[in-house]
């Protein structure tokens, strides 16, 4: 944390993360055990493809275990800034973001995979970079503020897994709705201080990006505003 002594109100923020997950509890997936089985031929996996009396599969037992093994490393930072003026009201800055430097993924079979920056039917959108950015200013009882929040590109693979084949690939663009709001605070009386607040969320209509492979309904609501 910085707080420099020449620029008053101006504080920022830095944090370094690099944080290993071993035999974490999740499912092997059933295209990863069929994958497994028939061009591999490993035979634990194909005990747990279950037949019918006519031979077709019935059934796949993909129990929970400790499978899993993540590592990622990556930077979180923050800008607040505070100017305070004689006759034009108080303004403040802030900035919060995440940058992913890496996120890889082990499986079962030993392969890693570097996730950061794709969307990836098994894990979701992880972008490279996604920030909270807004300007709020007072003047006496008034308050008004404008907020974003950014989410980068990402890169798109037919096959849904961009480690598997990246030859066909697509950009999911960047996401950036931008919300308002304006406030009135009443004056202070025995119960205490009240403030009325109207704003409006997404006031661009940003709809959310489209994603071939995704699941719902062509999007991630994990990381995009449906409303």
């Amino acid at each position: 944390v910085i707080q420099p002594q020449m620029v008053r109100n101006l504080s920022l923020t830095v944090d370094y993360y690099n944080v290993n997950v071993a035999k974490s509890i999740s499912t092997r997936g059933a295209a990863f055990i069929l994958d497994q089985c028939y061009r591999a031929g490993t035979q634990d996996l194909c005990n747990l493809i279950i037949r019918d009396s006519a031979g077709l599969i019935s059934q796949i037992n993909d129990e929970r275990a400790n499978l899993g093994n993540y590592h990622t490393t990556g930077i979180d930072f923050a800008v607040r800034y505070a100017m305070p003026t004689e006759d034009f009201g108080r303004y403040s800055f802030i900035v919060d973001g995440a940058y992913a430097h890496s996120y890889r993924v082990t499986d079962i079979t030993g392969a890693i995979t570097n996730v950061v920056g794709n969307y990836d039917t098994t894990y979701g959108a992880i972008p490279s970079l996604k920030m909270n950015a807004g300007v709020f200013w007072s003047l006496g009882p008034i308050g008004a503020g404008v907020s974003g929040r950014y989410v980068g590109s990402l890169k798109e693979c037919n096959s849904g897994v961009c480690s598997q084949d990246d030859t066909q690939q697509r950009v999911i663009p960047h996401y950036l709705p931008i919300d308002l709001f304006l406030s009135y605070t009443l004056k202070g009386w025995a119960a205490g201080t009240t403030s009325l607040v109207g704003g409006i969320q997404n006031v661009g209509d940003i709809q959310p990006p489209y994603i071939a492979n995704a699941a719902a309904v062509n999007s991630d609501p994990s990381t995009y505003d449906y409303v």
